[in-house]
């Protein structure tokens, strides 16, 4: 048996928790491999189980990354009793801490996956030089101490690595994310909807990062235009208060925590704003179009999202009435005429689940 443990900080309804559930629920990897999730931080009671459900072990760590010197004591503890073959690091900038520790513990395949874009050109706290000096340190640590580099993107894994990664793609169930008129109404209904409705939306984490307000400015634009506009925003984090404050009075506007069945919910929509500062892919917006949804995205999302003609990027500097129009201009489209090119295929799960056990057996 390979021992394999994949290790995250958080256990959330997010991109990472939703990478490896879609690969552990498409791969039989039961008589080959055993794997353990290992995290530290705050977890969902749903993702818990959708692990669970897979096979798989969970282990909560006592410490975490804010305490770096005794998560890595935890962690060199840990790997020594279980004498892990492969660890799988998705903490981005502090991946050196666990990569450190397995070093020491012998274990032969030491991975560092970027999900995301690391150039730090956006986060969150621009003026603090030394913050963002510290990062890229971390970043060259854990690309020093990693022997295999994984990349959701060549955007994503140029800035993290430089040359010398593989592209694993955020592969999702593609049948799964089909355009379905009776699950539409349904949903619309539940969301006190009316048919005639133009619903645009948001789906994603609230912060700084994601960009949720330049989404509140642009949706101000629309409603002037549009009488027959509603506001959908999908997500949770650290400015949820900060949004419901500015849309509580507001009839319009709606948010809703992360759903499990984000797929019903697109084929409730009529377009989607992603207005990103940084991406190390863009998951929603490939999503998005298999269900035959438009997107306005940001040009700081990588091409490599453009799987259909029913996407668009636009610079966040350009005015958010620029940004209105485009969205107009998609509300309206029939879902049915969608047309997919060659990227379409990279993103199918059925066809890429095998490629990250592949890795792992080469330990």
């Amino acid at each position: 048996m390979i021992k394999v443990a994949f290790i995250s900080n958080n256990l959330i309804y997010g991109g990472i928790e939703r990478f490896y559930i879609n690969y552990l629920n498409n791969y039989d990897f039961k008589d080959e491999y055993e794997i353990d999730i290992i995290y530290s931080g705050k977890c969902d009671e749903e993702i818990l189980n959708q692990f669970s459900s897979c096979g798989v072990n969970i282990i909560k760590l006592e410490y975490g990354i804010n305490n770096k010197f005794k998560y890595f004591k935890e962690l060199k503890k840990l790997f020594k009793e279980k004498r892990y073959d492969v660890i799988h690091c998705n903490l981005m900038q502090n991946d050196y801490i666990p990569l450190f520790a397995g070093l020491l513990r012998g274990v032969k395949l030491r991975i560092s996956h970027a999900h995301m874009d690391m150039s730090m050109k956006y986060d969150g706290n621009k003026k603090n030089i030394f913050n963002r000096l510290g990062k890229r340190i971390r970043v060259r640590l854990s690309n020093l101490i990693a022997n295999k580099r994984i990349a959701c993107s060549e955007e994503a894994g140029k800035k993290a690595f430089g040359r010398r990664f593989t592209i694993i793609y955020d592969a999702i169930n593609i049948d799964n994310f089909k355009y379905d008129d009776k699950v539409r109404k349904s949903i619309r209904k539940s969301l006190g909807y009316k048919p005639h409705d133009h619903v645009y939306a948001f789906v994603g984490r609230l912060n700084n990062n994601k960009n949720p307000m330049h989404a509140l400015k642009v949706f101000e634009a629309i409603k002037n235009i549009d009488k027959s506009a509603k506001f959908l925003i999908v997500g949770d984090g650290d400015l949820k208060e900060e949004i419901l404050s500015i849309i509580k009075k507001k009839s319009k506007y709606k948010q809703i925590d992360p759903v499990e069945n984000i797929n019903d919910y697109y084929s409730a929509m009529d377009v989607l704003i992603y207005p990103s500062f940084t991406e190390g892919l863009g998951m929603v917006s490939i999503e998005a179009q298999c269900t035959g949804l438009p997107v306005v995205a940001s040009d700081n999302v990588p091409r490599t999202t453009k799987i259909s003609n029913y996407i668009n990027y636009l610079p966040l500097k350009d005015d958010v009435n620029a940004w209105a129009q485009v969205l107009l201009s998609y509300v309206t489209c029939n879902r049915n005429e969608i047309v997919y090119n060659n990227n379409y295929s990279n993103y199918d799960i059925k066809d890429k689940a095998h490629e990250l056990f592949d890795i792992y057996k080469k330990k």
